[in-house]
């Protein structure tokens, strides 16, 4: 038995529920992972709320799915009248919920969950079209293959497993369901129309993504302005942006430095390794991109003082080779897109300047170049893209070379 106590009242949930044996298994995986006491004890007595959700459904440890915690925090949470102590958290529940079946599948609990196995087989092939027949990046696979599992978990519904043709009509509503979410740039993936889509047998997933015609030339493009970078990223952290009580602050302004100096895309900032930096050449290499190549950028004196900051005064110890590691637990491992969104996020709030976004600092630092004389080509060549029509977005803000082609505005007729 584990050591940390509980409240009687969801201690009681939990001893007296299926998931009961594996109480320790659990606190053991997590003190495994570098999570503090305190830490474990709150996913614990989330771990406890679920066990007595369990208990009043009916549901065996075998029968647990993702589609079961899906229910849990979409239907109970919103509702819940469970007495107190009770952790009802959505964000801690949802963490505590999924290292709860990361240990159950481990201990073989789940090994009966067929509809699980069934999702799990149908997203594997469907991640390794996208990776090898579509090149796509790792994020945009994560994505979309959050989608088609949100769609496979309602198709199947925990009842059958058998792989039918699918309808066209569920699938069309449930595109309509998803695309009232998503902006009118996440809805232009590529695909058929979901208006004209047959019923779509087992296994073409590739062809039932959703469309929505989009035009990337048209419309304004957002950036920021040389001032704003230059408040924001100044030549070490300093108050505002970056003040010393600010947690990680040399990691933060590391990863702002990457994106507005060298335009990286929130995945490269991720993916960047020890191994990419080549400080007496002074260069960076940045790969696994989009492209699916290697890129090899200008170190720049601001970008590299900052990372070697980063790495001297604030990287914990770690036998990961990933240049921005995780500072808490689960450790080991490289940080997530969001923490590189919300140091750029925040630094600019504190500076007291509007919201801004990773995409939008490698637009403004596209502006800057154009304005200092720079072609669309190298603009291109700079943020790495595929095709140079990828970059003729970038033509609408080229203030200069577009006032050297503008015509004289026609006079009214007498």
């Amino acid at each position: 038995m584990d050591t940390l106590p509980l409240h009687p009242t969801p201690a009681a949930w939990l001893d007296k529920s299926v998931l009961a044996r594996f109480r320790s298994v659990y606190v053991r995986f997590l003190a495994d992972r570098g999570y503090a006491p305190q830490t474990q004890r709150v996913y614990l007595s989330c771990i406890a709320h679920f066990a007595r959700w369990l208990t009043r459904c009916r549901l065996q440890v075998a029968q647990i799915s993702g589609m079961h915690v899906q229910r849990f925090l979409d239907e109970h949470l919103p509702r819940c009248a469970c007495p107190s102590p009770v952790r009802r958290v959505r964000y801690e529940l949802r963490a505590a919920l999924r290292h709860l079946i990361t240990v159950l599948r481990k201990a073989g609990a789940l090994s009966g969950d067929l509809v699980s196995d069934a999702v799990e087989t149908e997203l594997r092939r469907f991640d390794r079209y996208m990776e090898n027949a579509r090149g796509l990046a790792a994020n945009t696979r994560v994505q979309r293959t959050h989608v088609l599992r949100r769609f496979l978990e309602q198709r199947w519904s925990g009842e059958s497993v058998e792989l039918v043709p699918i309808d066209g009509d569920r699938l069309r509503r449930f595109l309509r369901e998803q695309l009232q979410h998503w902006s009118p740039a996440s809805r232009g993936v590529r695909g058929e129309r979901a208006a004209q889509l047959p019923p779509i047998p087992h296994c073409t997933w590739r062809y039932a993504q959703p469309f929505a015609a989009t035009n990337r030339i048209s419309g304004t493009l957002a950036t920021g302005s040389t001032a704003q970078d230059s408040l924001v990223c100044r030549t070490e952290p300093a108050s505002p942006p970056f003040p010393l009580e600010i947690p990680s602050r040399f990691r933060a302004y590391a990863m702002l430095r990457c994106v507005a100096d060298l335009g990286l895309r929130a995945q490269e900032v991720i993916d960047l390794t020890l191994d990419d930096l080549d400080w007496h050449a002074g260069i960076i290499r940045i790969g696994r991109n989009k492209s699916r190549r290697f890129s090899t950028l200008p170190l720049l004196a601001p970008t590299g003082a900052a990372i070697a900051d980063c790495l001297r005064w604030e990287r914990p110890a770690t036998r990961s080779r990933y240049v921005f590691v995780r500072h808490v637990a689960p450790a080991e491992q490289p940080i997530g897109a969001g923490v590189v969104r919300r140091a750029v996020r925040d630094a600019y709030q504190r500076c007291g300047l509007p919201y801004t976004s990773v995409h939008l600092l490698r637009h403004t630092l596209a502006s800057r170049l154009l304005a200092s004389g720079s072609t669309l080509k190298e603009v291109a060549d700079l943020l790495r893209h595929r095709n140079l029509d990828t970059s003729l977005i970038y033509a609408k803000v080229d203030t200069v070379r577009l006032a050297q082609v503008a015509l004289p505005w026609p006079q009214r007729a007498p």
